[in-house]
């Protein structure tokens, strides 16, 4: 695998994650709620789940590599666990930039 190649597997991974926000405003669903529950509720609930999906699409199409300097995304990918990967995702690109120059210099 490529130094390229690498690069859009780790993110692809974290924008898939958020795909699945929507199925967690529906985990405390039950065949109760379903059968008293009342025209508000089953609102409301449409609401959100909307809103999530609408959520989930846009941060699946938009957590890219070169909206790394955004707020929002600093925002979601920060602390202990991203800031080294973002890190040397910034070195792997240093590099590909380094071994291109190499290259048509020679």
């Amino acid at each position: 695998m490529t130094d390229s190649m690498k690069r859009p597997t780790t993110l692809l991974v974290a924008r898939l994650l958020f795909l699945q926000l929507p199925l967690w405003t529906t985990f405390y669903w039950n065949k109760s709620m379903l059968q008293n529950g009342n025209i508000g509720l089953y609102i409301l609930q449409i609401v959100i789940t909307l809103l999530f999906s609408f959520i989930a699409v846009w941060l699946f199409r938009n957590i890219k590599y070169e909206n790394r300097e955004k707020k929002w995304f600093r925002l979601i990918f920060n602390g202990k666990e991203w800031s080294p990967v973002m890190k040397s995702m910034e070195l792997l690109s240093h590099i590909d930039e380094y071994r291109i120059e190499n290259k048509t210099a020679k």
